[in-house]
């Protein structure tokens, strides 16, 4: 079945280092195994139900859920370091990848909040200098949007969005919200 699927001259990227010998010496296909194959490996297992039909794929104990080191990288740089291995279940992966992505758009698009943030003090006299980004956005967003034409993304109700901004702007700022919370 290798052979069917592979060309010529091309290498095969494998799982596990004994598969290198077998397969090299068996079928005479050159094989590639090293810490860049492990991190996708890791990543096309725990993808499997998503890849195999019908998701019915028989994992053993040491391949179901282990670490990756991007996940390690992740899990240290806020504190988490001494998670052990078997602890690794999948909402603790989902979890990590979200971490990562916020921690990503937010050194992405941080400073132009901030910039707008500024840009809010000067035009509505709304000071949101000591907000974190969430209440900024937010703000930001029902200013621009006062009759609610904007779509909500993700899991806060339009309630929540405006008791979130309340809070943050305080009893003395004006927000643009006629709800009394």
């Amino acid at each position: 079945m290798i052979r069917r699927f592979i060309c010529p001259g091309q290498t095969l990227a494998v799982g596990k280092q004994e598969y290198v010998t077998i397969i090299q010496s068996n079928l005479g296909i050159k094989c590639l195994w090293n810490a860049e194959v492990m991190e996708l490996m890791w990543g096309l297992n725990n993808l499997k139900e998503h890849l195999v039909p019908d998701g019915k794929s028989e994992l053993s104990k040491e391949d179901c859920l282990p670490m990756c080191e991007g996940m390690k990288f992740t899990l240290n740089k806020y504190g988490f370091g001494d998670l052990k291995p078997e602890m690794v279940t999948r909402s603790i992966i989902e979890a990590t990848g979200l971490l990562y992505e916020t921690d990503y758009h937010v050194r992405k698009h941080g400073e132009s909040m901030r910039y707008a943030g500024k840009h809010l003090k000067e035009t509505s006299g709304i000071n949101a200098e000591d907000w974190d980004l969430l209440k900024l956005a937010t703000a930001i967003m029902m200013l621009c949007y006062p009759n609610g034409e904007y779509k909500l993304v993700g899991n806060l109700s339009e309630a929540d969005l405006t008791v979130h901004v309340s809070h943050a702007a305080g009893p003395s700022t004006p927000v643009a919200s006629s709800d009394p919370e």
